[in-house]
């Protein structure tokens, strides 16, 4: 094994398969990916109540930064990824995206209407990756030193940056089509006004003008849907879908 993955979201399983990860790659020399998915999800309330039971476990809400100093701890030098989106989905391109040997994930041990509402994420993992996983149960390996490092970290906090290089894959991404969502939006502004001054009183002479015996008011009318349609075709070719 030359590369690891191993997902992380600052509960105690997700610490403890990190460790597991560690332990792992010190013992074949390979190198350490943490990765650090933030989903942004609408919850409703009822998901809400059980999602604020299950932060009982919740170690620290800086995992990367935590995990920084981990490795600075141990002695190992951690690669640190964060990213934005659907986790398993994440987990699964970020590993082909390294070419990773094998998938560390934490199994938080849902059941019941835990599991109904938010799944598991080890267990969706598991199903889809054509890589080994390995799934590292919870209490199964010791992380009270993790813990320590955690309780010291939060005093530090706010004003506590890492020193570590932490890659944000999606940042670029979202520049890129930030400047591509307000250039087609321009664009049909900018179709959508013509038109709409072409059809005005102001202009009636020149809405009369025939195009292919077709008057130019009523072509620009009836143009501006197929051109909103094809501007949305080219955007999700040039980069609008993520």
């Amino acid at each position: 094994m030359k590369k690891l993955l191993v997902a992380i979201d600052g509960c105690a399983p997700s610490f403890g398969a990190a460790k597991k990860a560690i332990e792992l790659a010190e013992r074949y020399g390979a190198e350490v990916i943490v990765l650090y998915v933030e989903e942004k999800t609408p919850m409703l309330p009822s998901e809400k109540t059980i999602e604020s039971s299950m932060m009982k476990e919740r170690i620290s809400d800086h995992p990367l930064e935590l995990m920084a100093e981990y490795g600075k701890q141990v002695k190992v030098n951690l690669q640190l990824v964060k990213t934005q989106g659907k986790i398993t989905g994440k987990i699964l391109s970020i590993a082909n995206k390294y070419m990773v040997d094998m998938i560390v994930i934490g199994d938080t041990a849902r059941k019941g209407l835990e599991k109904l509402h938010f799944g598991s994420v080890a267990e969706s993992v598991l199903k889809n990756s054509p890589l080994p996983v390995l799934v590292v149960k919870r209490g199964c390996v010791d992380i009270s030193d993790i813990k320590s490092l955690a309780e010291d970290l939060n005093a530090r906090l706010p004003g506590y940056e890492a020193e570590s290089n932490i890659f944000y894959p999606y940042q670029e991404s979202f520049r890129n089509n930030r400047v591509i969502s307000f250039s087609f939006f321009g664009l049909f502004t900018l179709v959508y006004f013509s038109t709409a001054i072409i059809n005005s009183t102001t202009y009636q002479s020149v809405a009369a003008v025939p195009v292919a015996g077709i008057p130019l008011g009523v072509l620009a009318s009836f143009s501006v849907f197929p051109i909103a349609l094809a501007l949305c075709g080219v955007y999700l070719k040039t980069g609008g879908k993520q």
